[in-house]
């Protein structure tokens, strides 16, 4: 942690997730709180208010409070998987709080997404699609369709390829299987993959290493095949938390050959002509904005891509193991015109909405700091 000593200014907006590169507001004044720093300028404050409240919030929770008042904001932004807007929500009801959909809602965890968000109060959540609201219909909210803003922000460009494959890593670390619900247990031989063979037997590591290996042999069956990887380890929220030594060797065990470039996963992307993943939110998000993205989707069991009523396979999925099926597909999607791609997607905008640049959000902002 950096320790600072600094006097913080009024800000319109306190920013709980540092995304400064990801989410344009333009011309109002934003604080980004750093998650990775600690300001001893408000110590006393902090003390002061756990002591006068006996307890009642933590010093984590003094300190965001101590934030909140230097800042003065009239507006908090914040994602669904954190809690600190929901609690500042609660001991200043006055300021508008705007929640952000960070992942993906996939139908095995609806049960305890609903538990999770029922009680939570907000003024706006901004959701990926339609289905979000009759899920969280319980919550008081105003929920608004924009798709994922951190995707917003940057639009697709028109980019010679330079690879034909690219594998979107889900890859976090080498552990023992720690997803150890029955769901996963009871379907293992489902996959026809052997769990002992290897240091992985994390869950998602497993489906990631089944995934490789297809892929692996359709580069051997088409050796002109370039497959890249977008790794864990580039991306800018997992700085410090993958280690790339790790993930490297993880990806050696399973594909004979592969690039990697020291960019981000959307500039990776913009190379290849297809990608390829499992469950990674990005797979969603470059779908939504035109990309081919093929998901590999043979552990539905656990994580089900709803891409229509039970269909087992599609233009750009497939819920099976037959490899011929899934290198066809490959094999059609590397052949398909753009044109072609773009009408056959229209039919499923409604996986995830595309805002440019954050219009819905910056028309939120800017009608509510009129009020």
């Amino acid at each position: 942690m950096k320790i600072t000593f600094r006097k913080i200014e009024h800000f319109n907006i306190l920013m709980l997730d540092n995304v400064k590169d990801k989410i344009i507001l333009e011309n109002v004044s934003q604080y980004f709180l750093n998650k990775n720093e600690i300001n001893i300028f408000y110590f006393f404050h902090i003390i002061y208010f756990f002591i006068i409240n006996l307890g009642k919030f933590t010093l984590r929770e003094c300190y965001l409070i101590a934030l909140f008042n230097a800042i003065r904001p009239k507006i908090i932004i914040d994602h669904s998987h954190n809690e600190s807007g929901f609690k500042l929500k609660k001991v200043f009801p006055e300021v508008v709080l705007v929640i952000y959909q960070l992942g993906y809602f996939f139908s095995n965890s609806y049960e305890e997404i609903k538990v999770r968000y029922q009680n939570k109060v907000c003024d706006y959540f901004l959701v990926f699609n339609h289905s979000v609201p009759k899920i969280l219909k319980k919550m008081k909210t105003k929920f608004v369709v924009t798709g994922s803003i951190r995707n917003n922000k940057r639009s697709k460009e028109k980019i010679k390829k330079k690879y034909d494959i690219m594998f979107i890593s889900e890859f976090r670390k080498i552990d023992p299987l720690t997803d150890n619900t029955s769901v996963f247990k009871d379907n293992f031989k489902r996959l026809h993959f052997d769990y002992n063979e290897s240091f992985t037997k994390r869950f998602t590591n497993v489906c990631s290493a089944y995934a490789l290996k297809a892929i692996n042999e359709y580069q051997k069956n088409k050796r002109n095949t370039k497959v890249s990887i977008a790794l864990s380890s580039n991306r800018i929220e997992k700085k410090n938390k993958v280690s790339s030594s790790d993930e490297r060797l993880f990806y050696n065990a399973f594909i004979s050959r592969y690039y990697s470039e020291k960019i981000d996963s959307e500039s990776l992307a913009e190379k290849s002509k297809i990608i390829i993943c499992l469950t990674s939110n990005l797979g969603l998000e470059l779908l939504s904005k035109g990309h081919k993205v093929l998901f590999f989707n043979f552990h539905s069991f656990a994580y089900n891509w709803p891409f229509g009523k039970n269909t087992y396979q599609g233009p750009f999925w497939y819920k099976g193991q037959e490899k011929k099926v899934f290198f066809k597909i490959i094999e059609n999607l590397l052949r398909m015109s753009d044109k072609r791609w773009h009408s056959m997607l229209k039919k499923y905008q409604n996986l995830m909405y595309y805002d440019a640049k954050n219009s819905i959000l910056n028309k939120i902002v800017f009608k509510e700091l009129k009020k």
